[in-house]
């Protein structure tokens, strides 16, 4: 799951975009606690440095720590990065580009393309 917080929808004006899928969905927290929360999603493109960029669905949840943008296993899964847990660095992973990982050769992939185009946009996001 990949989440954008409430403030961010708000302050980016996204909440026009924001989908209600009326029904409620649980979430199983680091912790093992769970917490109900109703299906709110809004489709963005991330953009990172040195990544490519990411088009999803996002669920409409409170992130923590004072972030805006919760990137989970479909971001993880999409863009296969090299993480460095003691500098807390995350960086593509070196001699790949994680479009072309799901792309046969010779095959560009319009449908992203186009997805982007019409979707809004998330850039300038902070470090963890």
């Amino acid at each position: 799951m990949d989440g954008v917080s409430p403030e961010f929808c708000t302050a980016n004006q996204l909440w026009e975009n924001v989908v209600d899928h009326n029904e409620p969905m649980v979430i199983t927290l680091a912790a093992k606690q769970t917490m109900t929360v109703p299906i709110k999603t809004v489709q963005l493109t991330l953009y990172m440095e040195n990544f490519e960029p990411y088009t999803n669905d996002f669920l409409v949840i409170d992130v923590p720590e004072d972030q805006d943008i919760l990137l989970g296993m479909p971001w993880l899964k999409t863009t296969k990065p090299d993480i460095d847990w003691v500098t807390e660095r995350v960086q593509p992973r070196v001699g790949q580009n994680p479009t072309e990982l799901d792309t046969p050769p010779g095959k560009k992939n319009k449908k992203k393309k186009q997805e982007s185009e019409d979707t809004p946009q998330v850039c300038g996001l902070r470090e963890w």
